[in-house]
């Protein structure tokens, strides 16, 4: 008896755009894919890279690795209309959604890294979400069994919170994600 097991080239994921959910196709990457992926994933993540640098990295992984699976139209400043199929039509158009360019970075990472099991937690809604557990109700409130202390013997809070010296250096530190919105 012969098995065949079948091995999709793209892992499917979802990524909701202007109140609509947009089918993407991310690329399952081979070894040497990866490696690369991977290497550069953690150079580009240190916060001293040009922003340059970063833009490149970013628009080199959707070229490479983000397929676009919805039918997805841009309408061109003359009125044309341009369907937009890879990564890096949808960079073009969609660069300046900081937060959705780096949610599809994120997966194109998560998809080549994690098992099935813990991309089915992650999906999951206790997974992903904090307030997915039903809140807890009040219950009766118990006795009060002392009295109040008086504030005679007490500090002011003045006198007893400590000064704290500023620690931050004065400078910011950014990220890969940071510069990725701005591809143009």
């Amino acid at each position: 008896m012969r098995c065949c097991v079948r091995v999709p080239a793209f892992f499917p994921v979802t990524v909701r755009i202007d109140d609509e959910e947009v089918r993407f196709g991310i690329k399952r990457m081979t070894f040497e894919e990866y490696a690369w992926f991977d290497a550069a994933f953690k150079t580009h993540s240190d916060a001293g890279i040009t922003e340059d640098a970063a833009r490149a990295f970013v628009a080199d992984t959707f070229d490479r690795f983000v397929v676009v699976q919805s039918e997805l139209v841009a309408e061109e400043s003359d009125g044309s209309e341009r369907r937009i199929t890879n990564g890096k039509d949808f960079l073009c158009v969609y660069g300046r959604y900081g937060l959705v360019v780096q949610e599809l970075l994120g997966k194109v990472y998560l998809e080549n890294v994690l098992d099935e099991e813990k991309k089915r937690a992650l999906r999951s809604p206790a997974g992903s979400s904090a307030s997915s557990a039903a809140p807890v109700g009040a219950g009766p409130r118990p006795e009060t069994t002392a009295a109040p202390a008086g504030d005679g013997d007490s500090a002011r809070t003045e006198a007893a919170t400590p000064t704290m010296p500023d620690a931050s250096s004065g400078s910011t530190e950014r990220s890969l994600l940071d510069a990725a919105p701005s591809v143009n």
